[in-house]
């Protein structure tokens, strides 16, 4: 049976192969070990001890008159899987189909991470997309806690907060969520109570 590596240098290679008309200029690879460690590498002997891999191949294309940012990326983990998503648990993530010609990129890509009833959508930008999506994993994992599709939108919005995920193990989402808020909110009232403070001064002053 392949292995992981085996499967991300055999879609890095086919890919390159079949897409000729592209110019592809980086590739990275996503390791994700059993443990939870995730590492980012241009090599793929980081995934030898990964049992789930991504593989991000990035490329230009021309769009008309107009130059544009892509990515091809791939799944791959230590059983021979290799696909454009992947299933954990019921649960699936994948990113949509990349643009090779006619439509514009704009420079970023979408997350799809759904269980078939309830699904959120994520941008990822190209350039940095696989520590995006280092970022993202734990995420991806903590969804398929979700019952609602209110408690996933609260997870996305902790997400685009960049809230360590560790935060979210001991305490409920609902109540993360409304910690933020709550910090936003005070902030907020921060800034008037200085700019009040301010006009006060310069009145005292005058």
């Amino acid at each position: 049976m392949a292995t992981i590596v085996d499967k991300a240098k055999e879609f890095d290679r086919n890919l390159k192969q079949v897409e000729k008309t592209l110019s592809f200029f980086k590739t990275e690879y996503l390791s994700i070990r059993k443990d939870g460690v995730i590492k980012i590498s241009p090599f793929t002997h980081y995934l030898e001890d990964a049992s789930i891999g991504v593989v991000f191949c990035l490329y230009n294309y021309l769009v008309q008159t107009s130059c544009d940012d892509s990515c091809f990326v791939q799944f791959v983990d230590d059983n021979g899987y290799s696909d454009d998503h992947y299933f954990m648990n019921g649960w699936i993530i994948s990113i949509n189909r990349p643009f090779t010609s006619s439509f514009r990129t704009y420079g970023c890509r979408l997350c799809i991470i759904s269980n078939g009833e309830i699904s959120i959508e994520v941008r990822l930008p190209v350039y940095g997309i696989a520590e995006k999506m280092k970022l993202l994993w734990p995420y991806f994992v903590k969804a398929q806690e979700c019952k609602t599709q209110k408690e996933l939108d609260l997870l996305k919005d902790c997400y685009e907060k960049d809230i360590d995920i560790a935060n979210l193990r001991d305490t409920s989402l609902t109540s993360e969520h409304q910690r933020v808020l709550i910090e936003e909110q005070m902030n907020a009232y921060k800034s008037v109570l200085n700019k009040i403070e301010d006009i006060v001064n310069k009145l005292s002053n005058s």
